[in-house]
């Protein structure tokens, strides 16, 4: 027998009800946002950041939404993505080719 959720219809509920995030384990924690600079990943930046998490936000353009946690990172290019990532916890891959 499966599961299965009746959730409410997503116009009426606001997204961050939907988010399901555990709390970071501890202070040091280090949460990545590869890609992190748009929407989404702002957004995301944001929950995390209000839970407590310690935030870079690794993307090729500014983040408008935590400057202070800005790295610039070209995912084309490996040395500066495991420069990035290379003491994070938990990555959240958000990146995309634009345009």
């Amino acid at each position: 027998m499966g599961l299965c959720y009746e959730l409410p219809h997503p116009l009426a509920t606001p997204l961050h009800t939907y988010a399901r995030f555990p709390a970071p384990a501890t202070a040091v924690t280090l949460s990545v946002l590869l890609g992190g600079s748009g929407y989404v990943g702002s957004s995301l930046a944001r929950l995390l950041a209000q839970r407590g998490a310690r935030l870079r936000i690794a993307d090729v353009q500014p983040s408008a939404a935590m400057p202070q946690a800005f790295v610039r990172c070209d995912v084309r290019n490996a040395d500066a993505v495991a420069a990035s990532i290379a003491d994070a916890h938990t990555l959240y891959l958000l990146a995309a080719e634009h345009g």
